[in-house]
């Protein structure tokens, strides 16, 4: 990946949100963006 390259992170709050941050991300990499 190059520097000038953006990049998303995914915060939880906590464990329990894990199944929707999942999803959150297979969105994100369905749309080409870096996670």
């Amino acid at each position: 990946m190059d520097k000038n390259t953006p990049l998303v992170g995914i915060l939880m709050g906590s464990e329990n949100d894990l199944s929707v941050m999942e999803k959150a991300m297979d969105v994100l990499c369905m749309l080409g963006i870096p996670c």
